[in-house]
């Protein structure tokens, strides 16, 4: 999805939920109809199949034991978005397949 999502739209959706989120927070306990849980539900939308991908890992003993899936979920995700929005490069399969290689080398269980 973030591979082929314009990168404009992408930060100027980001920014305006996190944007007012921000601002209804800060001035009263109310929430914005508008902006009521969205950037959570952005934000589990994108979240959710790498965490439940990573916990069947887990489960199946895979991956090491101590392996913390929302810290693992950043690990993961970061290099991607940082790629997309920061660097502008192009967030390719060789990329993605080296962020993921990288990731298991560090974190599969010991076999």
């Amino acid at each position: 999805m973030l591979r082929d999502a314009p990168t404009t739209v992408v930060m100027t959706a980001w920014l305006v939920v996190t944007t007012e989120g921000m601002k209804h927070a800060a001035s009263s306990a109310t929430t914005s109809p508008h902006f009521s849980g969205l950037q959570e539900r952005l934000l589990e939308h994108h979240r959710s199949p790498l965490a439940t991908l990573l916990r069947q890992g887990l489960e199946r003993g895979e991956l090491r034991d101590d392996l913390d899936v929302d810290i693992a979920v950043s690990q993961l995700g970061g290099p991607l978005v940082f790629r997309k929005l920061i660097s502008m490069e192009p967030v390719d399969e060789e990329f993605c397949h080296r962020v993921v290689e990288d990731f298991l080398l560090a974190n599969l269980a010991a076999t």
